[in-house]
């Protein structure tokens, strides 16, 4: 039995959030939670990619129990793909982007922008992304996964950097504080 609220389907009656409970503190023992917070670039809670579905809480299994819900999994390279398992952190995927390629001056090399811009590009991408996702089960009833890869997501904010390379062929290198545009 669930609750309605605000439009969401709450999906575990007691019994089921009680084996929920259980399931996320298992997911807390699990080798992959980092919950210190350290210098390893994990965020505090984090799982790596794929713990849930191990656990018996990924998408499949609550789309089971519930058809129309929404859920959101962000990692730094996506679920697929040679750096899925790669643990990922702000710092790594502007290095990546190539925003430290064009932040800065010259004389001071790669920089760092002066915020986690990748994680705040991320973090808005799936806000972005489950906002769409809702209005779309407004109109269908159904539930979807949302799948955001911060280094995907950045790469999409360095549009007009990717352009000018490949349509234009003009090598951005760093400019201080100036933007890239013609």
């Amino acid at each position: 039995m669930g609750r309605q609220g605000h439009g969401a389907h709450v999906a575990f009656g007691e019994r089921k959030q009680a084996q929920s409970d259980a399931r996320f503190e298992a997911a807390r023992r699990h080798p992959h939670y980092q919950e210190d917070g350290g210098n390893d670039g994990h965020r505090d809670g984090e799982l790596s990619t794929g713990v849930m579905a191990r656990l018996g809480i990924g998408y499949k299994d609550l789309k089971a129990i519930n058809p129309k819900i929404i859920y959101c999994a962000v990692s730094g390279f996506g679920h697929t793909g040679p750096e899925s398992t790669t643990a990922a952190y702000d710092g790594k995927i502007q290095a990546m982007s190539g925003i430290m390629s064009i932040t800065g001056h010259p004389e001071m090399g790669p920089t760092r922008a002066g915020f986690a811009v990748c994680d705040a590009i991320g973090g808005m991408t799936a806000a972005f992304a489950v906002s769409a996702a809702l209005y779309q089960r407004d109109q269908t009833g159904l539930g979807q996964m949302v799948d955001v890869a911060m280094l995907d997501a950045t790469l999409s904010f360095l549009t007009p950097a990717v352009t000018e390379y490949t349509v234009a062929g003009v090598d951005v290198r760093q400019m201080g504080n100036q933007a890239v545009s013609r």
